[in-house]
């Protein structure tokens, strides 16, 4: 990593190939392939079509510090969900991002980290801080919204249902009845989104 920043310095955002472990260490799988070189755009692109989601985890990224303190560093959604992607994106957008060529990590995956044992309610309640960035983020460049534009929709409809069902069977589970809020979030969430596309931004 030390090398790529060496040999791409005006890049503001740094990652690498890698491979998936299990709560064993045993690799499942090696991530796709990765562009050497990613704008901001291409990576938002990413995020939102489904197959590419995988190879974007939120891991392995390295970004100087004077990018990361001018980008506002890591936000604070709750149990910084989802405030991952919106750093790297942020960091992204500075200039853009370079990838090593090399497997350089493993990515365990296991039921006790944050996002696997995260409540579902946890994640509903991030819903909309992240999509009023995503909102923001991509009214203020074109190319940005163009890229969203492909796929975005679709991707935060897929994160809504996934959360709304997620937080079903977790009431199910414990016998209790969904918290009526859940639906409300993430509706307003989602129709906030759509306005925002309907006027073109």
């Amino acid at each position: 990593m030390t090398a790529l920043i060496h040999g791409q310095p005006d890049a503001s955002l740094y990652h690498a190939h890698f491979r998936f472990m299990d709560a064993a260490g045993r690799v499942r799988r090696s991530c796709g392939p990765l562009p050497a070189r990613e704008t901001a755009a291409a990576w938002l692109s990413d995020l939102c079509r489904p197959g590419a989601r995988d190879n974007l985890h939120a891991t392995g990224y390295v970004a100087r510090s004077a990018d990361y303190d001018a980008v506002g560093g890591i936000p604070g959604f709750e149990n910084l969900l989802f405030a991952d992607y919106v750093l790297w994106l942020r960091l992204v957008h500075r200039s853009y991002k370079a990838t090593a060529p090399d497997a350089c990590f493993s990515c365990r995956l296991h039921e006790r980290s944050v996002s696997g044992a995260a409540d579902a309610l946890s994640y509903v309640r991030a819903i909309p801080p992240y999509f009023d960035f995503l909102n923001r983020f991509r009214a203020a460049d074109p190319r940005i919204a163009e890229a969203f534009a492909a796929h975005g929709p679709d991707y935060c409809l897929a994160l809504c249902r996934y959360w709304y069902t997620m937080a079903l069977k977790q009431a199910n589970r414990y016998n209790q009845r969904l918290d009526v809020d859940v639906l409300a979030t993430l509706t307003a969430a989602l129709a906030q989104s759509r306005r925002r596309i309907g006027r073109g931004k």
